[in-house]
C-alpha cells in the first residue's frame, strides 16, 4: 500500500486536501456568514426601531419654535406697556387731576394772600408816607409808658417804706 501511496501524484491527491481545506474554510465561513447576518439583521431592527420612534415622537410632541432674547424682550416690553396703559394709566391720571385741583386752590389761596399783602402794603406805604406822624406817636406812647412806670416805682417804694 505504501507502494500504491508513492505512486500515486500529487494531482491525484490534491483534491483530497482541497475537500477537507473547503470544507474546513466553509465551516468558517459559515459562521462568519451567520453572524454578519446577525449582524445585519439586527442593525435593520434598530433602524426600524428608531423609524417607528422618530414616527412616535412626531405624533407625540409637537415641534414649536421659541423666539430668540430680541423677540422676547419686545414681547415683555409690549406686555409692561399694554399694563401701563390699561392699569397704571388710570392712577396716574387720577393722581394728576388730584394735583390739578390742589394747585387751583393754591392759587386762590395765593390771591387771598396777595390781596391781603396789598392791604398790609397800603398800611405800609401810610406809615411811610407820614413817618413824621408816627414817630411822635410812638414818642407819646413811650413817654406815658416811662412815666406810668416811674410812678409805679414811687407808689411801691411808699408801700414798703410805710409812707
Amino acid at each position: 500500500m505504501a507502494a500504491l501511496s508513492l505512486k500515486a501524484s500529487s494531482r491525484t491527491l490534491q483534491p483530497a486536501g482541497a475537500m477537507i481545506s473547503a470544507q474546513l474554510n466553509t465551516k468558517q465561513d459559515g459562521y462568519q456568514r451567520a453572524y454578519s447576518s446577525y449582524i445585519g439583521k439586527n442593525a435593520f431592527y434598530e433602524w426600524q426601531i428608531g423609524r417607528i420612534d422618530r414616527v412616535a415622537d412626531k405624533l407625540k410632541f409637537r415641534l414649536e419654535e421659541t423666539p430668540g432674547v430680541i423677540p422676547e424682550i419686545l414681547d415683555e416690553c409690549k406686555d409692561v406697556l399694554e399694563r401701563v396703559r390699561t392699569e397704571e394709566q388710570p392712577r396716574i391720571d387720577t393722581v394728576l387731576d388730584t394735583l390739578n385741583e390742589n394747585l387751583e386752590e393754591s392759587k386762590e389761596t395765593l390771591k387771598r394772600v396777595n390781596s391781603s399783602l396789598a392791604s398790609v402794603q397800603g398800611m405800609f406805604s401810610f406809615v411811610e408816607n407820614n413817618s413824621g406822624l408816627v414817630k411822635i406817636g410812638l414818642a407819646a406812647v413811650g413817654g406815658v409808658i416811662f412815666l406810668d412806670l416811674l410812678v409805679g416805682l414811687f407808689v411801691l417804694i411808699r408801700m414798703a417804706l410805710g409812707f
